[in-house]
C-alpha cells in the first residue's frame, strides 16, 4: 500500500498555501497597528498572525522629547554611562518599593534618530513581558518618579 499522494492531492495542497507573514515596516498598516494605542487596548503580542501579517513591538510607557527628558532629569544624564544612572535614579527606587515584583524593571529606549526617549514598563513581545501593563502600583510608582501626569500609552516601536 503506498502512502505517496498523488499529483493531484500535492497540487491541493500547494494551493492553499500562503506566504509567510511579515512585520510591517515603520508607517505600514497605520490601520491595524496605529503609532499610539491606549492603556487599556493593549496590542496583540509580536507572536500573534493579524491578517496576515506579524505585529510590531510596542512599548507601554512615556515618550518624550530626547532634550526635554535629559533637561528634566539631569541626573540620567546624556549618553554618559546612561544605563548605570537609570538604574540609580528610576529602577533602584522602584525596586526597593516594589520588592514584589522583582521580576519587572522599567527600562529606556533611546532613539536618537528621532530624538525620542521612552520609559516602559512592558511590551506585546511576551505574555511575560507584558505583564507591567496589569500592575498599577508599578504604573503609580514610575509615574511618581518621573513626574509624569499622564497615563502610559502603547508606543509603536519603529525599529
Amino acid at each position: 500500500m503506498s502512502t505517496a499522494l498523488s499529483d493531484e492531492q500535492c497540487m491541493a495542497i500547494f494551493a492553499q498555501a500562503k506566504p509567510i507573514p511579515q512585520r510591517p515596516l515603520p508607517g505600514q498598516r497605520l490601520d491595524l497597528y496605529p503609532v499610539t494605542r491606549p492603556l487599556d487596548r493593549p496590542p496583540p503580542l509580536r507572536t500573534a498572525v493579524v491578517l496576515d501579517t506579524l505585529p510590531p513591538t510596542y512599548l507601554l510607557g512615556w515618550q518624550y522629547n530626547c532634550f526635554e527628558f535629559m533637561n528634566a532629569h539631569e541626573d540620567i544624564g546624556f549618553l554618559e554611562d546612561h544605563v548605570s544612572a537609570f538604574r540609580e535614579s528610576i529602577s533602584k527606587p522602584l525596586g526597593a518599593k516594589f520588592p514584589h515584583l522583582i521580576w519587572i524593571r522599567p527600562h529606556y529606549e533611546l532613539d536618537i534618530t528621532n530624538k525620542t526617549y521612552t520609559v516602559y514598563v512592558a511590551t506585546n513581545f511576551s505574555r511575560r513581558s507584558s505583564a507591567g501593563a496589569q500592575q498599577r502600583d508599578l504604573i503609580d510608582g514610575i509615574m511618581d518618579l518621573l513626574g509624569e501626569e499622564r497615563e502610559p500609552l502603547w508606543y509603536r516601536h519603529l525599529v
